[in-house]
C-alpha cells in the first residue's frame, strides 16, 4: 500500500479550493487519531482552521477555527503558522488587536531566533567559501537578508497613511 502523506494532500486539496475535503479528511477517524496521539504535524489544525473560514460548510462555528488553532499550538508551541493565523483571527475576525499583538509577538520572537541562526550559519559559510570581511558584511546587514524589504517598505507607507489591510 501507498504511503500518502496527508500535509501535503491536504495542501494540494487547499490549492484546488476544496476545502469541504479537508475537513471531511481532517475529521476522518484515522487523522483525529493521528492528532490525538501527536504523530502528524500540527500544521495539519492550521489547514483545517483556514478550510473552516473559507469553506461553505455551515457546521462549522467562527469557535471552531480558534479551536483548531490552539489546538496546533498545544501540539507545538513554536508552531508559527498557528500562531499567526491566531493573530489573524483575533485581529480580523474577533476585532481584538491586543489579543492578536500577543500571537503575532510569540510568532516574531521564534522567527527572531530561527533567522538568528540562519544568519549565523550563514556567515560561518561565507567565512569558509569566501572571507572573514564577507561573513562580517554579510551579518552586518543580515536584517535586509532576512527579510522582504519591499513588502516592509510598501507596509511603512501604508501605516504612515494610518490604513488598516
Amino acid at each position: 500500500m501507498k504511503k500518502v502523506n496527508i500535509l501535503k494532500k491536504v495542501k494540494v486539496l487547499f490549492s484546488q479550493r476544496k476545502y469541504s475535503e479537508i475537513l471531511r479528511l481532517t475529521e476522518s477517524p484515522l487523522v483525529v487519531a493521528a492528532i490525538e496521539n501527536g504523530v502528524i504535524h500540527p500544521e495539519i489544525l492550521v489547514w483545517k482552521g483556514r478550510s473552516i473560514l473559507l469553506s461553505d460548510d455551515t457546521t462549522y462555528k467562527l469557535s471552531d477555527v480558534e479551536k483548531a488553532y490552539r489546538k496546533a499550538i498545544h501540539m507545538d508551541e513554536n508552531c508559527t503558522e498557528a500562531l499567526i493565523e491566531l493573530g489573524f483571527y483575533y485581529l480580523n475576525i474577533m476585532d481584538n488587536a491586543k489579543k492578536a499583538e500577543v500571537y503575532f509577538s510569540k510568532a516574531i520572537n521564534i522567527y527572531r531566533e530561527r533567522n538568528t541562526e540562519v544568519a549565523i550559519g550563514m556567515a560561518d559559510t561565507i567565512m569558509e567559501t569566501q572571507s572573514s570581511p564577507s561573513a562580517a558584511k554579510f551579518l552586518k546587514n543580515s536584517g535586509t537578508h532576512l527579510l522582504d524589504t519591499n513588502a516592509i517598505k510598501k507596509n511603512m507607507r501604508r501605516v504612515r497613511k494610518n490604513e488598516i489591510v
